[in-house]
């Protein structure tokens, strides 16, 4: 929370720490170089890691950009342990929202528990592109016309937004900044 630029210091803070995490299994004997298996403990360490470290980056971004945005928010307090286990990462005109760095929460057969999601999308040989994921009842909200998609298509069919069923889950996809300014002109009728 302290690095001036999130997207580019933070890869260099992960490192630190997971040369941290090595030297630490090597030093408790949690990893030896003569039993191959150790490292699967070391393997799994270190996924998580960068599994969290990514995420709470990406979470800081997102928060000072919809700052600087203008854009009304609570968020959840990254520094508090307990509040790092909140329902929801932030809530926006009283919509809970969550940001996620993939799209594998629609993947997945579970209900969604958030109004909205900010995450980044993948398509090969692009940049990621960031989005937010609304519920149709969240997309109610906002208001307007989408197109018909899915979930691989979706980056090519901005700057419109995209309705999409992956699975059991219904909900319209739209570029970032299109989400940011369409949630100004709500909070600025409100």
């Amino acid at each position: 929370m302290a690095l001036d630029d999130v997207e580019k210091e933070s890869p260099a803070v992960w490192s630190r720490y997971a040369r941290q995490i090595a030297a630490e299994c090597r030093r408790r004997g949690w990893q030896q170089g003569d039993l191959p298996g150790t490292g699967v403990l070391l393997s799994y360490l270190l996924y998580w890691w960068g599994a969290f470290s990514r995420g709470y980056a990406f979470e800081v971004e997102i928060f000072r950009d919809l700052q600087e945005s203008g854009i009304e928010f609570q968020a959840h307090d990254l520094l508090d342990r307990q509040a790092r286990y909140s329902p929801s990462d932030l809530s926006v005109s009283g919509m809970a929202g969550d940001i996620k760095t993939s799209v594998y929460f629609v993947q997945v057969g579970a209900p969604l528990q958030h109004d909205f999601y900010i995450v980044r999308l993948f398509v090969r040989g692009r940049p990621y592109t960031l989005a937010a994921m609304l519920q149709p009842s969240a997309w109610d909200e906002i208001n307007g016309d989408t197109v018909a998609g899915t979930l691989t298509s979706v980056v090519t069919q901005f700057p419109n937004p995209v309705r999409i069923k992956q699975g059991i889950h219904e909900l319209v996809a739209l570029d970032y900044d299109l989400w940011k300014k369409r949630i100004l002109r709500l909070q600025g009728e409100s």
